[in-house]
């Protein structure tokens, strides 16, 4: 999906009820940002740095 245009892959993502991650912060907030205030679905998007492994396993205490 890398050459997928962003604004397709956040409808799909709406869509289907999921949270995007992803390692792009150029442009993908500024489309979700869009999406939201054009009152459209936004189940949300984490960005994940390119220095951290999504497979990564991290411990979290509460």
């Amino acid at each position: 999906m890398s050459k997928t245009d962003d604004r397709v892959i956040l409808e799909w993502a709406a869509q289907q009820g999921r949270v995007l991650l992803t390692h792009d912060v150029e442009t993908i907030t500024r489309y979700a940002y869009e999406r939201v205030q054009a009152g459209l679905a936004m189940p949300g998007v984490f960005e994940i740095s390119r220095s951290v492994s999504v497979g990564l396993q991290l411990k979290i205490s509460c």
